[in-house]
């Protein structure tokens, strides 16, 4: 029975019975079952189907990118071979323009503008920069430049030029303080871009401060603009500075491997007056660098046996200090910024201009050489005033010597008292150098040289307009010695009203300008200095006793020198010692004479006295040693009287002396009489009585 017959049975009603049961029931069951298999079957071969129209596709999309990276790979790989080729074709062609561009220059340099032969250089110049344009040309289509334009937030940028600095800075101690006007700005640029700018100027401005110091990043923004500024406290160098420098032999290195590049190099440097030692091979470069002392070196960067940042690592390695310029056919970014992190001082574009290049190196020669000295001078300084080479042979002298040496370790004010010329600049420079602030000012003010007016001015700065010639701001003394020692000589000459505001600035640590309202921060230890008695002063209402208390939080009194005899022969050897250098003599000593003389002589005028008696000595001097008819003197005849006189060597110490000593005279003369000691005098009795307490007298009566 057929699927039609069932249908037909199934139409017409009619049943068939075979033993009993319904066929047409059955067959039903048959059927439906057996359809349900097929479709069941047919479902899930279409299912398979379908999945495999989707893996097709999928298999079809991955080898078309596999086709399209084969052909990006393919891509790559030719721009690179013609960027090899563009590189080496640089290499190659810069070299020789510029030999011919260089050699142009100094042929031109020998006419005048008017000269054909001048116009002749000029045109060759020109062909030459226009081949150069075409070589750019070349290697920027085989290295093209693709900006990343983003939104960049200017903190982050330059902490990372920082970062790569960190070291470099680290090494020199330097400091770096960041400043801002607000928010970190953000702009749309090149984050790479901006922090090669920033990290060129944290290198130049550490270039120019050798070590120890302070660089300031400023970030600035308005509506308009965004400003980066990179402050340094290294030194300028005057145009004058600089022509006196070019004089110099310096010693310089030339280093590359086209022989014609080395001879036109040397000749446009010898002509400068430098002396210049060409090598075409590298290791014999490296060779002169151990064996002898030079102050420059030049070297290509794309050399066979040894390319220049193997050159300038081995070189950095044998001398630090060594300033190294290097000269390439392809600048990259990359290149530039690796060969200023190995510590290279510049690096120049073949074909380079003569006088681009002479600019270069006198650069590279000036900082250098500033930063030498600065170093060799930090040193002397040191060694100066060293307080273990000080002479001290007394024990009064050792002790202010250790005192002050404690007083270094510490930020607290200091207040030195003595005689004028005892050393009392001498031993607060001492204190400076000692301490932790050594690498920061040092810087001295006579306080009795300025009016009192001046003297506010000189110390807190002015705005303009504060006064009729104050036509700019003026920072003062107290900003300038910033980090550093701010030395108030002659402190006890101030009036009291200068001493309130001076007290002010020394509680506060906060000063403000004359003129102005802004207070400004000030990091600033004070070591101050005197003649006078202060506690007197103090006594006598001339000084406030706070200003005092505060100034005198560890107090030195520098005893005179008649009060340390043992210091008076030392000290004028090392005076002798100091001016037959000075003065290129052989002096072998003084005669028993002078001596008796300088054991004898009071030195009213302390040790500055005794330092100027051996140096007319030593000027005046007609054999190997000092005669007393040298230093222009009376010699005492021996037995003679001598006047003790303790009189100092500055006019108000010694008209105080004089007074207190002609009242001492008249209170004796009239038995202590103090009224008719007055009406002696010329005074009245109150101005008495002030005077004696000033002078102590009534303590002595």
């Amino acid at each position: 029975m057929g699927l039609g017959d069932l249908l037909s049975f199934l139409a017409l009603g009619l049943d068939m019975h075979l033993a009993g049961k319904s066929v047409i029931a059955e067959v039903t069951v048959v059927f439906t079952l057996t359809y349900a298999v097929l479709g069941f079957v047919i479902g899930k071969l279409m299912e398979a189907r379908t999945q495999a129209r989707g893996d097709a596709r999928t298999i079809a999309a991955q080898l078309h990118a596999l086709e399209t990276s084969q052909r990006a790979a393919l891509q790559n790989e030719k721009l690179a071979a013609i960027g090899r080729l563009a590189a080496g074709i640089a290499h190659e062609v810069r070299n020789p323009l510029g030999v011919i561009r260089a050699s142009a220059s100094m042929v031109r340099d020998h006419f005048s503008p008017a000269d054909d032969a001048y116009r002749a250089c000029e045109f060759i110049r020109e062909e030459i920069d226009r081949l150069n344009g075409l070589i750019t040309s070349l290697l920027t289509f085989s290295r093209p430049a693709e900006l990343r334009l983003q939104q960049v937030a200017i903190k982050q940028v330059v902490d990372r030029a920082v970062q790569l600095t960190s070291e470099e800075l680290q090494r020199r101690g330097i400091t770096v303080a960041r400043e801002s006007d607000g928010d970190s700005p953000t702009v749309t640029a090149d984050p790479d871009l901006i922090v090669q700018v920033v990290f060129g100027l944290l290198v130049n401005a550490a270039e120019a401060m050798g070590e120890q110091g302070l660089i300031i990043v400023r970030t600035m923004s308005d509506a308009h603009e965004v400003k980066v500024e990179v402050v340094n406290t290294g030194p300028d160098v005057s145009p004058t500075d600089a022509a006196g420098a070019g004089r110099m032999k310096s010693r310089l290195i030339v280093l590359d491997d086209e022989q014609r590049m080395v001879d036109i190099l040397a000749m446009v440097l010898r002509r400068e007056g430098y002396e210049v030692h060409p090598f075409v091979h590298p290791q014999g470069a490296v060779e002169a660098l151990r064996a002898e002392p030079f102050d420059l070196l030049i070297t290509d960067l794309k050399m066979p046996d040894m390319d220049g940042l193997t050159i300038l690592r081995q070189t950095k390695t044998i001398d630090a200090e060594l300033p190294v310029i290097l000269l390439t056919a392809h600048a990259t970014v990359a290149t530039a910024i690796a060969a200023i992190r190995d510590g290279a001082f510049d690096y120049v574009e073949k074909p380079f201009d003569n006088d681009e290049l002479k600019v270069l190196v006198q650069r590279a020669l000036d900082v250098t050489r500033l930063a030498r000295e600065n170093r060799y001078l930090r040193a002397e300084l040191k060694h100066r005033y060293a307080l273990d080479a000080l002479v001290a042979e007394s024990a009064s002298m050792r002790d202010v010597l250790d005192l002050a040496r404690r007083a270094a370790r510490s930020r607290s004010t200091v207040l030195i008292a003595g005689e004028s010329g005892t050393g009392k600049e001498m031993i607060a420079r001492a204190v400076h150098y000692h301490s932790d602030r050594v690498g920061q000012p040092f810087v001295a003010v006579n306080c009795k040289a300025f009016a009192e007016g001046v003297l506010e001015s000189e110390l807190f700065g002015h705005e303009k307009g504060a006064f009729t010639s104050a036509d700019r701001a003026k920072p003062g003394l107290f900003e300038r010695a910033a980090g550093g020692t701010l030395l108030l000589d002659e402190i006890g000459e101030v009036s009291v009203d200068f001493q309130g505001k001076l007290l002010r600035v020394l509680q506060e640590r906060k000063c403000q300008r004359v003129g102005g309202t802004e207070e400004r921060a000030v990091d600033v230890r004070v070591v101050a200095a005197t003649n006078r008695d202060l506690r007197a002063e103090v006594a006598a209402g001339r000084f406030r006793e706070d200003l005092y208390f505060r100034l005198a939080v560890i107090p030195i009194h520098l005893p005179p020198l008649r009060e340390r005899h043992e210091d008076i022969l030392p000290l004028a050897r090392h005076f002798l010692a100091k001016w037959n250098a000075e003065l290129s003599r052989k002096l072998l000593g003084w005669t028993p004479e002078v001596e008796t003389h300088l054991l004898n002589h009071t030195w009213p005028g302390n040790v500055r006295e005794l330092e100027n008696t051996i140096e007319r000595g030593a000027v005046l001097a007609r054999g190997e040693r000092i005669a007393v008819e040298d230093l222009l003197i009376e010699v005492e005849p021996e037995g003679a009287p001598k006047e003790a006189t303790d009189a100092p060597g500055d006019l108000p110490s010694f008209l105080d002396q004089a007074a207190a000593e002609r009242i001492r005279t008249v209170l004796k003369e009239v038995r202590g009489a103090r009224l008719e000691a007055a009406r002696c005098l010329g005074i009245d009795r109150t101005t008495l009585y002030r005077l004696m307490r000033k002078y102590k007298i009534a303590e002595e009566n």
